[in-house]
């Protein structure tokens, strides 16, 4: 009779045990996402508490979902970032440039969770990767849709989709209503960013040409420039065989190229169908190039209503 008894006794604590078990793999597994990243696949497990990021863009993406990293790339100038995403991502070590980050400074950090970039840091995604998990992704030379399906990427591993649910369709909302006030007219819009002694263009696969396709613009292809990048150098006369309706001027320093056409009054310049109509405006080179980001976005469309959107608003009355 005892041993009968023990014998019940055993097979039940065994079949809970195993109950036990398997119910715990299941709920593992329940944790687990698995997401597709510049690597491949891409699966986490568990909620991300301490997550180092190494670029401006996955940066504003985790201000937008109400995540605050514990450390961040920000090339020793956080004034790079605007206000209202400091103001969100709240006290944060730096570590270091996001070209060459420190991998020492990140490994103190005993982070759970990397965002890394494609373009910057695939020669050390190895290392980081034995640091902690490593989500890679395309900022330097994304668009402006694939921005957007990163934050989804960044939500779905963070677990805050329902954040950033709302968080998009605020954006939208916000995106459509500067579309709203721009008459695009089947007019050609250009970004020319302006250096000491050279001028480059983006075209519409570039971050800053994607959002002025998305107001409803037409810009550069790289069919029509017949190149393989993005961002790539012009001379002053292929811009005169384009000589686009609309032309953003980023300005990278004082005195540029572009400073010293119009202060020479370059006849090739001042014959520019965008110069001669008074659309040539210059632009903040950090929204439209550097920053890449959601909110970089949201700048560049307010930087397109305050001056073409003006700009036709003066030659309608």
């Amino acid at each position: 009779m005892t041993k009968l008894f023990l014998y019940k006794a055993y097979s039940f604590f065994l079949v809970s045990i195993l109950g036990l078990v398997t119910w715990t793999m299941s709920m593992s597994a329940a944790l687990a996402v698995t997401v597709k990243d510049a690597q491949g696949e891409f699966t986490y497990q568990g909620k991300a508490q301490r997550i180092v990021v190494l670029e401006l863009s996955f940066a504003d993406i985790l201000a937008r979902l109400g995540l605050q990293p514990v450390g961040l790339a920000d090339d020793g100038a956080p004034e790079r970032f605007y206000r209202e995403v400091l103001k969100q991502l709240g006290n944060y070590t730096s570590v270091g440039r996001r070209l060459q980050p420190s991998l020492e400074i990140i490994a103190k950090l005993k982070p759970d969770l990397i965002i890394a970039d494609r373009n910057r840091h695939s020669a050390i995604y190895q290392q980081l990767n034995l640091i902690a998990p490593t989500l890679i992704l395309n900022s330097n030379d994304n668009t402006y849709s694939e921005e957007l399906e990163n934050a989804q990427i960044i939500a779905k591993v963070t677990n805050t989709e329902q954040v950033w649910q709302k968080a998009l369709a605020a954006h939208q909302e916000l995106m459509a209503q500067y579309r709203k006030s721009l008459k695009p007219q089947n007019r050609m819009a250009i970004l020319v960013t302006s250096r000491p002694t050279a001028i480059g263009v983006s075209s519409d696969t570039s971050f800053a040409g994607s959002v002025i396709t998305s107001m409803g613009f037409k810009t550069i292809t790289k069919q029509m420039a017949n190149v393989p990048t993005n961002r790539f150098d012009v001379t002053l006369e292929t811009l005169n065989v384009w000589n686009p309706d609309i032309i953003f001027v980023g300005i990278y320093q004082p005195n540029t190229i572009v400073d010293i056409w119009r202060q020479q009054h370059n006849p090739l310049w001042e014959r520019l169908k965008a110069v001669k109509s008074g659309y040539a405006f210059n632009v903040n080179n950090d929204d439209w190039v550097r920053s890449r980001g959601i909110t970089a976005a949201e700048h560049i469309a307010q930087q397109i209503v305050a001056t073409v959107g003006k700009a036709d608003q003066q030659k309608s009355k």
